[in-house]
């Protein structure tokens, strides 16, 4: 049986570090777990954290190599990131042609490693998953030498797919769409999707203490790029019309960026409208949101949106900042605010939170459409397809 090498070794930080891309491999493995006749042997490369996160998920039937340890991860992301790309080095298998590579994300400790199996085993299979693409260093919110590392390891990146790849899935028609332009890429991409856990999302009951009742929720990583920092001006605003309006945000982050982000709720008056909940599991995180009027997201770059989609499903309709894959992805459910406009957005919010029956069409618009189109089960199965298809089985 071949044997397929799954690198999900971007993960950092005890879950306050989840990308989308994180969250997706972990629900296609919870699958591919449950299915007794999986066509091929799953070896996941991955840190010690998303290992325990994967276990914790009930996953026994992989096996696991462990790139870093707890202890490695109190050192910044891009130190960790070295270290976990050099662990995986150490334990790939070389000269071996039954297997195929998997990186489930464009990230240098997911390309790395298969960039090197691949050249030193011709016979194996790469197939790359990419999510978005960080457009320019310049204008992203975050340390600008963060950043700049960030953008050029993803173009360097992108270049080796490119060359030496076999396949590059793709969640976004946008990303599809900036990849065709390079002629290495054309006949290697597919189109993939995410998803959302209907079924169990279905099954969960709203919170009923009135103190777990928020007027919107927001979920994301407290990170830059997701644009937190548009969040005290915005929610002042909102609290300036409506005095005892009450946000939630759901999602993990450092420790310098929660105190900031802290002070200035503080510094705008606003620090009892607000709780910041920290990172939650699925259950706790789905109840919030059930039990919340409406989903706002401030993101500024998204490759497509997974928790836009867990907010619908949960019933919610959504108010965020457009982003141009939205259209594409989320066509109902939604009020999208161009041009990161403050004022619009909080009044959005405002008319959102006084008229039920507007709030009601969009959250049954959202609702229905992800709950028919989008499904982790429906995604899982196609990705093993598509895996199969590229191993020649």
């Amino acid at each position: 049986m071949i044997t397929l090498h799954i690198f999900a070794n971007s993960f950092w930080n005890t879950g306050q570090g989840m990308t989308g891309g994180d969250k997706r491999i972990l629900e296609i493995l919870k699958r591919w777990d449950k299915n007794t006749s999986l066509p091929f042997t799953c070896v996941v490369y991955a840190p010690q954290k998303f290992v325990n996160m994967l276990s914790d998920e009930g996953i026994s039937h992989i096996s696991f190599k462990i790139t870093s340890t707890g202890s490695s991860e109190t050192r910044g992301i891009i130190s960790s990131y070295i270290i976990h790309t050099c662990k995986a080095l150490t334990m790939i298998p070389y000269f071996k042609g039954d297997c195929c590579f998997y990186a489930t994300s464009d990230f240098f400790t997911d390309t790395v490693p298969c960039v090197v199996g691949k050249l030193l085993n011709r016979k194996a299979k790469w197939i790359s998953l990419i999510h978005h693409i960080i457009e320019s260093y310049r204008t992203r919110p975050g340390k600008k030498i963060v950043n700049f590392i960030s953008y050029c390891s993803q173009r360097l990146s992108l270049l080796l797919i490119s060359l030496f790849s076999d396949k590059i899935l793709v969640v976004s028609p946008l990303v599809k769409t900036y990849l065709s332009r390079k002629k290495s890429c054309r006949n290697k991409l597919v189109l993939v999707n995410n998803g959302v856990d209907v079924a169990y999302i279905s099954k969960l009951s709203p919170y009923t203490e009135p103190d777990r009742k928020y007027d919107a929720v927001m979920l994301a990583r407290l990170a830059p790029s997701k644009g937190i920092f548009d969040l005290p001006d915005l929610w002042a605003a909102v609290c300036s019309k409506n005095p005892g309006a009450r946000l939630a945000l759901i999602g993990g982050g450092s420790e310098e960026i929660i105190l900031q982000l802290k002070k200035m709720f503080l510094d705008k008056g606003i620090s009892s409208n607000v709780d910041i909940l920290g990172y939650l599991d699925n259950e706790s995180t789905y109840r919030y949101l059930k039990s919340a009027r409406l989903f706002l997201f401030t993101s500024r770059e998204e490759g497509w949106g997974i928790s836009i989609a867990e907010a619908m499903a949960c019933g919610l309709p959504v108010v965020a900042f457009e982003l141009p894959v939205y259209k594409y992805v989320f066509p109902v459910g939604g009020i999208w605010i161009a041009n990161r406009d403050i004022q619009k957005i909080s009044e959005a919010i405002l008319n959102m939170l006084q008229n039920g029956p507007l709030r009601q069409k969009y959250a049954s618009l959202g609702n229905q459409y992800v709950t028919d189109k989008y499904d982790w089960s429906s995604v899982a199965e196609s990705e093993m397809k598509e895996l199969l298809i590229e191993m020649g089985r």
